[in-house]
């Protein structure tokens, strides 16, 4: 046994705020990640995010047709291991709702999603 090596990138004080100012103001907050989806839930469930114990993968995403994700995207507030295509895909389900959608990133990965938002808030 050579050693072991333990990383975290805990979410910022700020974020945690920041939801419950969204929430408090009517504002239903999803979380689009690419991360893993225990990773995803347990982010979720620390910054305050409704239904963390719940998340939809970008391959279960993938296997949704469109109003399949129309309804699911309304059910499920964590969407994990997603791409710049599953991103866009929610959006646009989001949009289908008659919801006006705000959209936050910081990589070039969010660009479309972006893009398609009511809202595009380009961070980094």
């Amino acid at each position: 046994f050579l050693g072991i090596i333990g990383i975290i990138d805990p979410p910022r004080e700020e974020v945690i705020e920041a939801i419950k100012e969204c929430k408090s103001a009517g504002v239903i907050v999803k979380m689009i990640t690419g991360d893993h989806v225990l990773t995803a839930k347990a982010i979720g469930k620390e910054i305050g995010i409704e239904d963390s114990e719940q998340a939809v993968s970008g391959q279960e995403i993938e296997q949704m047709s469109e109003e399949e994700l129309k309804k699911n995207v309304l059910r499920f507030s964590i969407f994990a291991r997603t791409t710049p295509e599953h991103k866009l895909r929610l959006v646009k389900a989001l949009q289908a709702n008659g919801l006006l959608c705000a959209m936050t990133g910081d990589g070039v990965n969010d660009a479309p999603a972006l893009k398609k938002a009511n809202i595009g808030i380009a961070m980094g």
